[in-house]
């Protein structure tokens, strides 16, 4: 039989491609098949990839494989074709035409199909990485953008808001109740979006947002961690508070996240965190925080510890004074609750989304510890840090405050220059408050010397020792001072005990007593002689001894 015509490597065009082929003249007709012989490369030129896929598509062993088996074997071989080319491509290598092709009619087809698909695939890939790529140009957006959902929000809640369809446990929302952050998914952007099937961001981005410009999205430099119930106006209003730099851009879910694709995964989360280099948290509610309990709030912070990201916490303006006050006056019972991570009982309001988190943070039991320890401790840094800033900002001059300065100075081991600021900021407090010669003050001057000594940097370290010496020494001469007025007091008033006993009993009866203070020009006229006969009078005797 004379040869078909040869396939071009690399064919021009899928049309020209897919033409029909030639069939060889009839020859042998196998009595099994009725097909006719086609002209083929031996079997042992056949690729093992090509045989592998069709015997494993052959399933009912009859050497040929079906229309619907070519298409299932080409998609495994990634050469994906639409319905009609697959039709078309399969009657052009079918030579007798029943619908199914034999091994070698396989190996061609897939030798005319690989520069095609080739070429189609590296078309594809490339918009993938362009559609990658402008996704990530435009995943974070403005504080001012945030401000425009805000606003809009505030407009939607004058009606009632519907019940979220696929939301666990989420009910409808009363006329006038605020919105929450899930409430700006379901109520705003998802609905804006509806149409063009992108991110609110995305939507921005391409002029879609009358009142916001595409200079207001951009790659993201924050992870926002928020949990869903959180109330959008508070987690704006932290945000605002938290005075960001003008160019930051936020991974904000209502207005980064398109809901309208595939469900987010921990890795996609990860490597946003990753690349902004800083993580958020909303903080409304310091005894109850809600971010511990949301699963992918405690994704992004692991994300963040891991990664040696920056974490922040950001609080609502009318909350924050008293969380730093708690700080101060309870420093132990305030991180209490911000250190207790239950990642067993965190979940999400979207179905299936936290068990996807807590299976990605617990893909074995010791990882699943691990996770909760890692964000326990990163938390339990970042809390240090933060009232560390607090004081410092402050200089707050009270004992608590110097105390907790100290406190966490020592706890800022691996923070050699926050140490030492806040050693200084307590320094200056004491000095400020109590003056040069107080107990604070040589404290802090002792633990500010010995964090330079550490340093290497003796010559510092051995004038602040030098102070603390001064110090000492002043505060030895008021205690010694001190001592004295307290013996000369006891000596006065054991004169005047004695010159007014006139019975010689070594008790003083009430009259006795008055005139005894008076001598002592201690005001006794604005108190009753009974009254501080009962007060002090230890055995009821209605006397008083000279103790």
């Amino acid at each position: 039989a004379a040869a078909a015509p040869e396939v071009p490597p690399s064919a021009p065009s899928a049309a020209a491609a897919l033409a029909p082929v030639v069939p060889a003249p009839a020859g042998p007709t196998s009595a099994e098949t009725g097909k006719a012989p086609t002209t083929a490369a031996p079997e042992e030129q056949i690729s093992h990839e090509v045989r592998k896929v069709f015997y494993k598509y052959d399933v009912d062993f009859s050497g040929e494989l079906s229309r619907e088996e070519v298409r299932s074997a080409l998609d495994d071989m990634h050469l994906d074709l639409s319905s009609e080319e697959s039709l078309q491509t399969l009657q052009s290598f079918d030579a007798n035409g029943d619908g199914s092709l034999s091994l070698f009619e396989f190996a061609r087809l897939v030798k005319v199909l690989e520069p095609i698909a080739s070429i189609a695939r590296e078309r594809h890939e490339g918009q993938l990485r362009e559609e990658e790529e402008r996704r990530a140009r435009s995943s974070g957006v403005s504080v001012r953008a945030l401000e425009a959902l805000s606003r809009r929000a505030e407009e939607q809640s004058r009606g009632a808001g519907p019940a979220a369809e696929g939301w666990r446990g989420w009910k409808s929302r009363a006329a006038s109740e605020p919105l929450t952050v899930l409430d700006a998914c379901v109520e705003i952007t998802t609905p804006a979006t509806a149409k063009e099937q992108v991110s609110f961001a995305e939507l921005i981005a391409i002029g879609g947002v009358a009142e916001l410009g595409p200079t207001e999205v951009g790659a993201p430099t924050d992870y926002l961690c928020v949990p869903a119930d959180a109330l959008l106006s508070e987690v704006v209003a932290a945000v605002r508070d938290a005075r960001l730099a003008p160019d930051r851009r936020l991974w904000f879910e209502p207005l980064t996240r398109n809901f309208h694709r595939e469900a987010s995964s921990p890795e996609e989360r990860a490597e946003l965190v990753t690349k902004a280099g800083s993580v958020l948290v909303f903080l409304s509610n310091w005894r109850e925080p809600r971010a511990l309990r949301s699963a992918w709030c405690l994704w992004g912070m692991h994300a963040a510890f891991a990664a040696g990201a920056a974490l922040e916490f950001v609080l609502p303006p009318k909350t924050r004074p008293a969380f730093e006050r708690a700080l101060v006056s309870e420093f132990d019972a305030t991180i209490a609750p911000l250190v207790c991570v239950e990642l067993a009982s965190a979940s999400e309001p979207i179905v299936g989304e936290g068990q996807v988190v807590l299976q990605a943070a617990t893909a074995d039991g010791e990882r699943g510890a691990l996770f909760s320890d890692c964000v326990a401790k990163g938390l339990h840094d970042t809390i240090i840090r933060y009232a560390s800033e607090v004081l410092i900002a402050q200089h707050m001059p009270s004992l608590d405050a110097l105390r907790l300065m100290r406190r966490l100075s020592t706890m800022l081991s691996d923070d050699d220059e926050r140490a030492r600021r806040l050693l200084q900021a307590s320094l200056q407090a004491c000095e400020v408050q109590f003056g040069q010669h107080h107990t604070e003050t040589a404290a802090a001057v002792a633990s500010l010397a010995q964090q330079l000594a550490s340093e290497g940097r003796m010559a510092e370290a051995g004038q602040l020792q030098r102070r603390v010496a001064a110090i000492s020494a002043e505060l030895e001469r008021a205690a010694q001072q001190q001592r004295m007025r307290e013996a000369a007091a006891a000596e006065e008033a054991r004169r005047a005990f004695e010159r007014f006993d006139g019975n010689r009993t070594g008790k003083l009866s009430g009259k006795e007593l008055r005139e005894a203070l008076d001598s002592m020009k201690l005001d006794s006229t604005s108190h009753d002689g009974a009254a501080l006969l009962r007060k002090f009078d230890a055995d009821g005797s209605g006397t008083l001894s000279l103790s």
